[in-house]
């Protein structure tokens, strides 16, 4: 057995205190990812709603593609910042630690080897949270419902485009990221 520095008690502690902050940042992180689903269903509610009220114009749908981008912006986000913390737990500071103290198993590292053995991360991204499928339907059967015939429809089409490509372009380079 190796002789540890004097300081390795104390290089150990700091490093426990860095892992149990990034893991309450993931927790926050994902609370906010709910949030977001939560205030974006009941603004979708909402137009839905007067929409469907007597008198209601179907132009009102047309918010809901700006809407969608924006939920799935905010979601994919923080769904990045949680890889991106996650990746640094598996890469840097556990292997840190471990040089410290000794192999120690983790459940997030076998985890992690275990999701990233043959699955594309991309496609989890997009399709792992329900969220982000409701509004992706959302804007596309809003587009088909209002039909081109205006300006306003072709940058609904440009926007849900957009909402559809970047969770996976994001996936994409956390799959990258995760294998280098």
């Amino acid at each position: 057995m190796r002789e540890n520095p004097p300081h390795s008690e104390q290089a150990v502690e700091v490093m426990l205190a860095e892992f149990n902050a990034l893991r309450a940042e993931i927790l926050s992180h994902a609370t906010a990812q709910a949030a977001v689903i939560g205030i974006g269903l009941t603004a979708l509610g909402i137009i839905i709603g007067f929409v469907a009220k007597e008198g209601g114009s179907d132009r009102l749908l047309l918010a809901i593609p700006p809407l969608a981008l924006g939920v799935i912006l905010l979601h994919t986000s923080e769904r990045y910042r949680v890889n991106t913390i996650g990746r640094y737990i598996r890469q840097e500071l556990w292997p840190s630690l471990q040089q410290e103290v000794g192999t120690v198993p983790s459940w997030q590292i076998e985890d992690n080897a275990r999701r990233l053995s043959g699955k594309l991360n991309a496609l989890a991204v997009l399709l792992n949270f329900a969220g982000i499928g409701i509004f992706l339907v959302a804007s596309i059967a809003t587009l088909m419902q209002v039909g081109p015939g205006e300006a306003l429809w072709w940058v609904d089409l440009g926007l849900t485009a957009v909402a559809l490509a970047v969770p996976i372009g994001i996936g994409l380079m956390i799959s990258a990221a995760a294998r280098a």
